[in-house]
């Protein structure tokens, strides 16, 4: 993502190589977690529980970005990359430090 991000071209055009980089990525990583059994039902069910409210947030972003949020589509990006990669550091020291 971060990558799509740095690469040129307007905030439109940004925002739909993450939605597709994004769609891409979903869509190969379900063969193996099938194959490993992490694709259970629980999980088949809560994802189609969560998808309406996936749709929701997709519309109101879609909504927001195209008020002018795109002007501060690639801050807030990576700004949420950088939360995620905080809270996954923090996770993994706790879990490392735990053992």
């Amino acid at each position: 993502m971060a990558v799509a991000l740095a690469r040129g071209g307007s905030p439109k055009q940004q925002r739909a190589n993450v939605l597709a980089l994004m769609t891409a990525v979903a869509s190969a990583s379900l063969l193996p977690l099938w194959y490993f059994g992490v694709l259970t039902r629980h999980v088949l069910i809560l994802g189609v529980l969560l998808f309406p409210l996936y749709v929701a947030a997709t519309m109101f972003g879609s909504r927001y970005f195209s008020r002018g949020g795109h002007q501060h589509y690639r801050r807030a990006a990576l700004t949420t990359l950088a939360v995620i990669a905080v809270a996954t550091l923090v996770t993994s020291l706790r879990s490392y430090f735990a053992a």
